[in-house]
């Protein structure tokens, strides 16, 4: 499923595969994946994202260190001009906390550094459900 940003994105910004996966039974976070491409001449740095139902997001990576899988937090993305990105389970994610009961569909508004916005519909999928 492809989808594009809408509200104030830039002509040539596309979203792709956005999905977040419902919080497991008992819990209050979840994960989010997606893909970037940016077909624009300029570089592009999101800083910030946001839903309804929410309490915050982050943007996360997963790495292994020593052996084990460890998080960290990222402050930012930047994604190059003519470049891609994409998160994955593995890799770069969206950490959701606080998590409401989210429907079929989530909205989440992701900030730019140059003070635009971009609104993403998200499927929500169970959490055992691979894509």
């Amino acid at each position: 499923m492809l989808l594009a940003a809408c509200g104030a994105a830039p002509a040539g910004l596309e979203f792709g595969d956005a999905y977040v996966r419902a919080p497991v039974p008992g819990t209050d976070k979840s994960v989010g994946y997606f893909s970037l491409t940016n077909h624009t001449g300029q570089a592009l740095t999101l800083t910030a994202a946001a839903a309804p139902g929410v309490r915050a997001i982050e943007f996360h990576y997963t790495e292994e260190v020593d052996g084990l899988m460890r998080m960290r937090r990222l402050p930012r993305i930047e994604v190059e001009a003519g470049g891609r990105i994409e998160f994955v389970p593995g890799g770069r994610h969206l950490m959701l906390f606080g998590v409401q009961d989210l429907g079929e569909e989530l909205e989440v508004t992701f900030q730019d550094a140059g003070g635009g916005s971009h609104a993403v519909h998200f499927a929500v999928t169970d959490v055992t459900q691979t894509r």
